[in-house]
């Protein structure tokens, strides 16, 4: 008997189409939306009953901070080859957004200039540091979704030549996905990405964790590039960690990536890696009033890195 042409018939010839479609339009929605209320839940109760850290960066000693965006301290402590003395601290926020407000805003830091790859440099409000360079935008390189960090290499050393007398912060965006190494581009694809974080997808956590693994490889070894370039005090560290399958509480449901609100070890436990050096003559003067912040570009490099 002939089997009509029809959706009946497409299915019977083509079954894991169908079971495809089934994975991806009904228990992959489903799954994740039971997922994000559950994790709301946990947030909700986070953000009530459990402190995040008290790091506070600006009062801390240094003439040049290096910010690693999500590197855990765990994975730091095993990895890291650059010299100096290395202690775990407790950050003020599970996400960029967090750490930027708690760290930043609401003060006046006019002896500072921040060059910056992370997008919610957008969220800083004017006229808090003596200067905002913000590479979000021009170093953004579309292949890869992000600003590599030879890009920041490079806006680190010109800031560092151009304002001798200021403090200087460099915000990086590695280890944070995107994945850069050859094995990370391809587990880039096997993301799904829902309420700003990704789950992982036709790949294993064992995969997640080498992938971000060689993240934090391959911008550590970019380092010397400017520890070797400047004899000033510095101290490299992160906003905050990543989750990559360990379970919440009080809900156990599996974490992924760095939402808000969620202050357990793995996103508060940050390095705080100190490499001696001369401490310059810092002044604080009045912020430029240049400083230019292409907020429409920014909002879409964060819709870029998952945050809709």
């Amino acid at each position: 008997m002939k089997i009509p042409s029809n959706p009946i018939r497409k299915s019977i010839n083509n079954p894991r189409k169908v079971l495809s479609w089934i994975k991806n339009n009904v228990i992959l929605p489903a799954y994740t939306a039971s997922y994000l209320y559950f994790r709301q839940i946990n947030q909700t109760i986070h953000s009530k009953y459990v402190s995040a850290g008290d790091l506070d960066v600006m009062n801390e000693k240094w003439d040049i901070l290096i910010i690693l965006d999500a590197c855990r301290y765990d994975y730091f402590n095993e990895i890291n080859s650059v010299d100096g003395s290395l202690s775990k601290r407790n950050s003020p926020g599970s996400m960029s957004k967090e750490y930027i407000d708690q760290s930043f805003c609401g003060r006046e830091l006019h002896d500072t200039v921040y060059v910056t790859a992370n997008p919610f440099v957008s969220k800083i409000p004017e006229g808090t540091f003596y200067d905002i360079i913000s590479h979000a935008g021009d170093f953004w390189e579309n292949d890869i979704d992000t600003v590599p960090p030879e890009r920041m290499i490079q806006a680190t050393r010109t800031a560092l030549d151009k304002y001798p007398n200021k403090r200087i912060i460099s915000h990086f965006m590695q280890p944070h996905h995107p994945f850069l190494s050859d094995f990370g581009r391809k587990m880039n694809s096997n993301l799904h990405w829902q309420g700003s974080q990704f789950f992982p997808i036709n790949c294993t956590s064992d995969d997640i964790r080498r992938a971000y693994r060689e993240n934090i490889e391959y911008v550590l070894n970019k380092m010397e590039s400017i520890t070797e370039y400047t004899d000033r005090e510095t101290v490299i560290t992160s906003d905050h960690g990543e989750l990559m399958g360990e379970r919440l509480f009080p809900i156990p449901i599996k974490g992924w990536e760095h939402p808000k609100s969620l202050y357990v070890e793995e996103l508060i436990e940050v390095p705080w890696l100190r490499i001696p050096g001369e401490s310059r003559k810092i002044v604080s003067e009045s912020p430029r009033d240049d400083q230019e912040v292409d907020t429409d570009t920014l909002h879409q490099r964060l819709a870029d890195l998952g945050y809709r």
